[in-house]
């Protein structure tokens, strides 16, 4: 899941981040590839939050993302399926995931939340689980936060986590942002 939520080819136009984020990703001991994006961005949460809230459209603007699908809804959430094209030497991934929205807070500090955790054995990955995060800051400027794990049963090439850290995540904020029209003053 690590690898569909993350990356794209740069959109144009969109918001740009309020300050420079941060993205990083690495292999734990185990060899589980994790990915994290932070950014602050001039955009209320409310106008992030549909694209993340809305599995069944993300394929339409997660890079590499090729399908996405509700399969059905139950107590743990959405039942989720897709499929992901990675980059050479890596083969393609389909997963099936619970997917659960929620938010929290008062307004002007509300903390929205879509989260990931897969459903074992369902696709050609070990485990993946994760989460955006939106945190408020005040009425027009929110926190951005992904976190991601992913075990794709070998050890991802190193090459691999500097593309996701240098390309993939910046990209796919990029992504998320030229979702939303920019603020007006």
């Amino acid at each position: 899941m690590v690898w569909m939520v993350l990356g794209v080819a740069l959109a144009g136009g969109g918001v740009e981040p309020a300050a420079p984020p941060s993205y990083r990703a690495w292999s734990d001991e185990r060899g589980v590839a994790r990915a994290e994006l932070i950014a602050e961005v001039p955009v209320a949460a409310n106008r992030l939050w549909p694209a993340l809230s809305n599995y069944a459209s993300q394929h339409t603007w997660v890079p590499y993302m090729r399908t996405s699908s509700v399969r059905r809804t139950g107590p743990l959430g959405a039942l989720c399926v897709g499929e992901t094209d990675l980059p050479w030497p890596l083969v393609d991934r389909t997963w099936s995931v619970w997917m659960s929205n929620s938010v929290a807070g008062e307004p002007g500090a509300k903390s929205y939340t879509a989260a990931w955790n897969y459903v074992p054995e369902s696709g050609n990955i070990r485990q993946t689980s994760g989460s955006w995060v939106l945190r408020e800051r005040g009425a027009a400027s929110t926190q951005v936060r992904l976190t991601a794990s992913v075990d794709l049963g070998r050890p991802v090439p190193p090459a691999l986590l500097r593309w996701a850290e240098r390309r993939a995540l910046p990209d796919l904020l990029n992504a998320l942002l030229a979702r939303v029209a920019p603020m007006e003053p």
